[in-house]
């Protein structure tokens, strides 16, 4: 009896062991499984976002911490020409948003929605609605730029102001 119990036993522990093993195999086996179905998930979603921002009418900027632009989306590189200018403050008409654009202290300061002229590639300035914020890539800050063209609709308010305020026949 003694031999039956121990041959029970081995034969109990050998199950329980081949199962506890056989579990650990599935069990990794989904996590990979799963790992790559989640990689596969993350790429196709960056490569929506990257083409979402390649199309945006919006122009979008990308510089690292001293201000040269690491990446421009296709708005950008129209407007602002294919090389553009490597540097973000080289894209302002005004020298003093200019100059605040190259004081990398600034730049962490608050800058969303102001009204600015940057230069277009062929030097011609044009008015936009920018923001720029610092945000972190990988732990290293960058500064990112996103602008509305909105020279339209500031030279309708121009014309709408001139109309207001002076006679249509005697332009007094």
């Amino acid at each position: 009896t003694r031999v039956r119990t121990v041959i029970g036993a081995g034969a109990t522990i050998s199950l329980l062991l081949s199962l506890l093993l056989w579990s650990l195999s599935t069990t990794r086996r989904r996590a990979v499984k799963m790992g790559q179905r989640m990689s596969e998930r993350f790429r196709e979603s960056e490569a929506r976002f990257r083409t979402l921002n390649e199309l945006l009418p919006a122009l979008v900027l990308l510089a690292d911490g001293g201000g040269r632009i690491v990446y421009a989306n296709q708005a950008a590189r129209l407007r602002l020409g294919e090389a553009g200018r490597p540097m973000l403050a080289d894209l302002f008409a005004d020298p003093l948003l200019r100059r605040r654009a190259s004081d990398p202290a600034t730049l962490g300061e608050d800058w969303s929605s102001m009204d600015a002229a940057l230069l277009s590639h062929g030097g011609d300035p044009f008015w936009v609605n920018a923001s720029i914020a610092q945000v972190d890539m990988d732990g290293v800050p960058h500064l990112l730029m996103v602008a509305t063209d909105i020279s339209e609709h500031r030279e309708l308010t121009e014309r709408l102001i001139y109309q207001a305020t002076h006679d249509a026949l005697t332009e007094l």
